[in-house]
């Protein structure tokens, strides 16, 4: 099971947004590379207001990501153990409005396990603040 919870929000001047995941892995004996983040899936829009170049996972490295209809899509140095933390940056250019809020649904972070495809079990969403620059 895993949730994810916020570290640090976006607020005037600060383009960055953290959130934390919490891997319960049970009685499960899991790989530090076992569990991997795919996508994140944010309320219509949001996902276009992030800096797709400036996503980075808990060691600091930009991890690989695309925008689709609703989501970014994870591809590359994406694997997560308990407590690690991924940095959303927002594009701060003129075309992004100020204030623009970004939240990630309930259920929006999917990653599979050994192979095997799930969801976040987060039943609320998850709001990560506004950037005012």
């Amino acid at each position: 099971m895993i949730t994810v919870s916020v570290v640090d929000v976006y607020n005037e001047g600060d383009a960055t947004a953290i959130i934390a995941f919490d891997v319960d892995q049970g009685d499960n004996e899991l790989a530090n590379n076992d569990v991997v983040v795919t996508a994140i899936d944010f309320e219509t829009g949001d996902n276009a207001y992030l800096d797709l170049t400036a996503i980075r996972n808990d060691d600091g490295t930009p991890m690989a990501a695309a925008t689709g209809a609703t989501d970014i899509a994870l591809t590359t140095n994406n694997d997560i153990v308990n407590g690690d933390e991924f940095t959303l940056t927002q594009d701060t250019s003129a075309a992004v409005p100020s204030y623009q809020q970004v939240v990630i649904v309930k259920n929006g972070v999917t990653f599979t396990v050994d192979g095997g495809t799930y969801t976040i079990v987060n039943d609320k969403i998850i709001d990560l603040g506004s950037y005012k620059d």
